[in-house]
């Protein structure tokens, strides 16, 4: 017997903060070595909300012109000690189609550790007996399942956009804690986005430029759009998106998919260290009582870019 998933895979409001989540295809496009963290913390108004984690690696072998990556995801969610592990190597190959553009192909191959707290489970005969032991059969077999995971992205740019394709959960994994089947439903991400600038380069000036994205995925009967844009000026980002996407499903008519505003704040506080800050004030029916999430970026890159590396074509997605 197979059961249908009704969770989603976490998410982060910073998603170019964590370029190998979004896409194994970003694997090595910035040309540098680059360490990123991420930290997410969702709903703590709620008394035990979520709490994310990403660190990852990447290189880029220029005369390859490939990259790899390696990357780690935590998620620990509510108050039973749910929670997951995910350990990735990730691999992309640049297609070279111009002298300023390019196909990016990446593959990420992932093994993953699920588990929960069996103590923390409250049964229905234990609401009855003010909170003692359970009399009723655990319908749970295991309290800790591992599996093997796989996705796939594609990435087309130039040095003005980008757009890619994101397809995780390829073989479609069994995470069941009991004796029958819960496969994950593969997850498909859609992301694209723009370079404007708004002042000419100058003497005394650094470009400053805007880029609008966008975000759309969805997995089984779930889906999500987030747009927004991010303003650079010389070491100063700031973004704001929404999270949502307000229109009717069929046979729900007053559902309304609200999530949230977010407002981005980053900068260089050191050489080639970036850090960005994110606050999502919930609009949903949770409201203010959710606590709205908070969400921390840290990103080195090295070594500095040089001029002779600088006409090669690289995504030019935000650097946070």
């Amino acid at each position: 017997m197979e059961l249908n998933v009704m969770a989603q895979d976490p998410q982060f409001s910073q998603v170019y903060a964590a370029p190998l989540y979004l896409n194994p295809a970003l694997s090595g496009n910035t040309g540098q070595d680059r360490v990123a963290f991420t930290n997410r913390r969702q709903w703590m108004g709620l008394g035990n909300g979520y709490l994310n984690y990403a660190a990852s690696y990447d290189h880029n072998f220029r005369k390859q012109r490939m990259g790899i990556g390696f990357t780690v995801l935590k998620d620990q969610a509510g108050i039973h000690g749910l929670q997951f592990m995910e350990y990735a190597g990730v691999v992309s190959k640049d297609i070279n189609a111009g002298p300023m553009s390019g196909f990016r192909l990446g593959i990420k191959l992932a093994y993953t550790t699920r588990g929960f707290d069996r103590d923390k489970v409250l049964f229905w005969d234990q609401l009855y007996n003010g909170g003692g032991v359970s009399d009723s059969p655990s319908p749970f077999l295991f309290d800790k399942v591992n599996y093997f995971d796989s996705g796939a992205g594609l990435l087309y740019y130039t040095s003005k956009l980008w757009g890619g394709i994101n397809v995780n959960h390829l073989n479609r994994p069994d995470q069941s804690f009991m004796n029958q089947q819960s496969r994950l439903p593969m997850k498909f991400t859609l992301h694209a986005g723009a370079v404007i600038p708004l002042k000419k380069p100058g003497e005394h000036f650094t470009q400053t430029t805007l880029k609008p994205v966008i975000i759309y995925k969805f997995q089984q009967d779930w889906d999500q759009l987030d747009i927004g844009a991010y303003i650079q000026d010389r070491s100063l980002r700031f973004g704001l998106w929404y999270r949502g996407l307000p229109v009717r499903k069929k046979g729900e008519p007053d559902y309304r998919n609200n999530d949230a505003f977010v407002f981005m704040f980053g900068a260089e506080i050191a050489e080639q260290l970036q850090l960005g800050y994110s606050y999502d004030m919930t609009i949903s029916h949770l409201s203010a009582r959710s606590g709205g999430s908070h969400e921390i970026s840290l990103i080195f890159e090295w070594p500095r870019q040089t001029k002779k590396h600088s006409h090669r074509a690289a995504v030019p997605c935000p650097r946070f």
